[in-house]
């Protein structure tokens, strides 16, 4: 067994971001591109329209994009379509070539927006792989097929072989437990599976906006939500909304550099 002081720390960061719509998650982004990280988003709900009013010019150019969503009578393509980005490669129609995102280094972020629309994909794929519409009922083996299914996606981005920072954002769905007590989870797919998504992530994340209108992210557990990040002495429990600077922190804390 070896000492603790042979362990290694990562030299990037994953972080799941809940919060309601509307509340900045997606534009949370903008602070990475502007700060000079190259930032390759897949879209899931069609929700970047405002990431443009936060980017500065520098920023601009660090960002890539490749919105899917499934047509509402249309055939399911959105979650394959996510799926060969992240499994084969980022090589999208007529456009850019970003090469496989194993290849990705410590500058750039994968992000998901969000996980919640994610999982309502893979939903969709589950019907269509039995000739249904996508959002037709899915028979209990359906449901388990898209849990299953962006399990797997969700572990993938979690190990080690992805060498690039990666940043995903959920809606809050709220579970009772046996006692009647309700707290909050990132949504997907079922509420079972929404229970267990914050283990594939070292680092979660509740964005909320204070009376003043300005927004933060609270990093640390509450009555609420079970949160967490792995510098807690660096990063306060509720802190501004800047990814970038949390970032930064997050990982000078893990080289042993206060600054």
């Amino acid at each position: 067994m070896p000492a603790f002081k042979e362990h290694t720390v990562s030299e990037i960061t994953k972080v799941l971001v809940v919060g309601d719509s509307g509340e900045g998650k997606t534009t949370l982004l903008a602070g990475l591109a502007n700060a000079g990280y190259k930032v390759n988003i897949i879209d899931m709900d069609n929700g970047l329209d405002a990431l443009g009013n936060f980017l500065t010019v520098k920023g601009l150019g660090n960002v890539h994009y490749v919105t899917l969503k499934d047509d509402f009578d249309g055939k399911a393509t959105a979650w394959r379509t996510a799926k060969k980005l992240v499994y084969s490669g980022w090589k999208v129609d007529g456009g850019e070539d970003l090469g496989k995102i194993t290849d990705w280094g410590t500058n750039t972020v994968l992000a998901v927006d969000g996980i919640t629309f994610l999982g309502d994909a893979s939903k969709h794929d589950a019907a269509s792989l039995n000739g249904k519409k996508s959002r037709d009922q899915l028979t209990i083996s359906e449901w388990g097929e898209a849990v299953r299914s962006i399990e797997g996606f969700l572990d993938y981005l979690n190990s080690d072989r992805i060498n690039c920072n990666v940043v995903m954002t959920a809606l809050p769905q709220a579970v009772e437990d046996e006692s009647g007590v309700s707290r909050l989870y990132p949504s997907c797919v079922t509420k079972g599976f929404s229970q267990k998504v914050g283990r594939y992530f070292n680092n979660v994340f509740r964005i909320a906006t204070r009376r003043d209108g300005t927004r933060f992210l609270r990093t640390a557990s509450d009555s609420r939500m079970a949160l967490k990040v792995t510098a807690p002495k660096a990063v306060d429990k509720e802190v501004d909304a800047d990814l970038a600077a949390i970032f930064k922190a997050i990982q000078n804390a893990n080289k042993g550099d206060s600054a």
